[in-house]
């Protein structure tokens, strides 16, 4: 009788860890040995946006993208981004590598429904044998201005 309840604590600890990390991306991130890459002209490695209306002139412009720091020597097989949105509603989302030659990969462009605090994780992968130098969140247009998210990226080997 013992050695059943021991089993089934086990099994029942076993599909816990095994469903936090299936609803938790970052957790399953770092345990493929992923690295947080940091946002270009910004302070530490995820930002938090409210979409601006489209820039009307050139001075003025919107904040729909966002850069991400790639290590010039970090090869990394995939990329993965994740957005959380704090607004629920429609997200037109874009996703690019960019790389030295002047040329970007997309990798994904797809308008999602998301809830309040609900996350998507997008998984970008690098052409063979370059590395980007930057990773482009493109969060924007017009269903999406005033909404608020959370970005970060991820590279993973």
């Amino acid at each position: 009788m013992q050695f059943s309840h021991l089993i089934k604590n086990w099994l029942s600890a076993g599909i816990i860890a095994v469903t936090s990390l299936s609803l938790n991306p970052n957790l399953s991130a770092k345990a493929a040995n992923c690295k947080a890459l940091p946002v270009v002209g910004g302070e530490g490695t995820s930002v938090q946006k409210t979409v601006s209306p489209p820039g009307a002139s050139v001075i003025y412009r919107n904040n729909w993208n966002t850069d991400f720091a790639v290590e010039p020597t970090a090869f990394y097989n995939r990329y993965v981004a994740t957005i959380r949105a704090k607004d629920p509603g429609e997200y037109t989302i874009r996703m690019n590598l960019k790389y030295s030659d002047d040329t970007s990969g997309e990798v994904y462009n797809q308008t999602v429904s998301l809830k309040k605090g609900e996350s998507i994780s997008i998984t970008g992968n690098p052409r063979r044998g370059v590395i980007p130098y930057q990773v482009n969140l493109y969060v924007g247009e017009l269903n999406a201005v005033g909404k608020t998210y959370r970005a970060s990226v991820v590279g993973c080997r």
